[in-house]
């Protein structure tokens, strides 16, 4: 048995002594226990929500919806999951081609850059389904941050080329996106007699008794230019929508329809500017915008004629 087992290994367990028994020390096993291995999960952001979560709505249809996050955003993303499931739609955890239909971006991923960068899918912010925790709300071109064409087209019917609703009710967030759309269009420039057309319009609907200075462009003539009464009638022809005119020269003195005079003496200086021009403005006493107030209208100038 000794020659059968003569090698190095053999010898280090198994040592015959003289009578023939086994002398060496007896080897024990360790036992394995599975109390000490680790069973392997997934990340919290990736394991899926309870899907027996019951539909309240059924407002997205099945449509296949993969939020977006990294692992600081793991609530949120649950609660977006969350969302998605009681309004009837499907939650996944990849994108798919021509399978995912919205891809919320709720956290900063290469993935939401991508899918932007190569326009394969609507990508979306996470505050349009938080809007939607309580009742849904379709989605808006304001919740938008990348649209398909298909996308465009479904907006085109509801909307107008600022984003404006033509149903919805407007937010903060969709007005902040129409004005920023109105500036990207190069049209965001109003005229004032534009403004003082629409402030008539809704002046007819008895909609105007804030607006009743508005198309009046006004000089203050006066000596006293930081005084108290000066300062307070241009703040009240301003708010009720006038125009402040700061100098009796040219260009600026083609613009006027009003010169209010504080001082008597400063008359003349008034009519001396208004006979060189082929337009007359009104020259008139403070008391014209104090009556006008009172009276909620812009009052004929020239019963406060000087």
């Amino acid at each position: 048995m000794r020659s059968a087992n003569d090698g190095k290994l053999s010898k280090r367990h198994f040592e015959l002594d003289e009578d023939g028994d086994g002398g060496g020390p007896e080897v024990k096993r360790k036992r394995t226990s599975g109390r000490g291995t680790k069973k392997q999960t997934l990340p919290s952001i990736y394991q899926q929500i309870d899907p027996s979560i019951e539909a309240i709505t059924n407002a997205l249809d099945k449509k296949v919806i993969v939020i977006g996050a990294t692992a600081l955003e793991t609530d949120l993303k649950k609660d977006l999951e969350r969302i998605v499931l009681k309004h009837g739609g499907i939650v996944e955890q990849n994108f798919i081609e021509d399978r995912t239909f919205i891809f919320v971006k709720a956290g900063n991923t290469l993935t939401a850059q991508n899918l932007v960068k190569e326009k394969r899918c609507n990508v979306v912010k996470p505050e349009w389904l938080l809007d939607c925790k309580e009742k849904f709300r379709p989605l808006q071109p304001s919740d938008m941050i990348y649209a398909t064409d298909e996308t465009k087209e479904a907006f085109e019917i509801n909307f107008d080329q600022y984003g404006n609703s033509y149903k919805q009710k407007s937010t903060m967030e969709s007005l902040k996106y129409s004005m920023e759309q109105v500036k990207k269009s190069g049209k965001a420039r109003v005229t004032d007699e534009e403004i003082a057309e629409i402030e008539h319009e809704y002046k007819a609907f008895g909609l105007g008794k804030y607006g009743f200075f508005c198309g009046c462009r006004a000089h203050f003539l006066t000596k006293d230019k930081d005084g108290a009464s000066v300062d307070l009638a241009m703040a009240n022809f301003r708010f009720y929508g006038g125009k402040v005119v700061d100098s009796l020269s040219q260009p600026e003195i083609e613009q006027l329809t009003h010169v209010l005079v504080f001082e008597e003496d400063l008359v003349a200086k008034a009519k001396s500017a208004r006979r060189k021009l082929a337009k007359k403005f009104h020259i008139v006493s403070p008391n014209w915008i104090d009556e006008c107030i009172v009276n909620r209208e812009n009052l004929a100038a020239e019963d406060f004629e000087l």
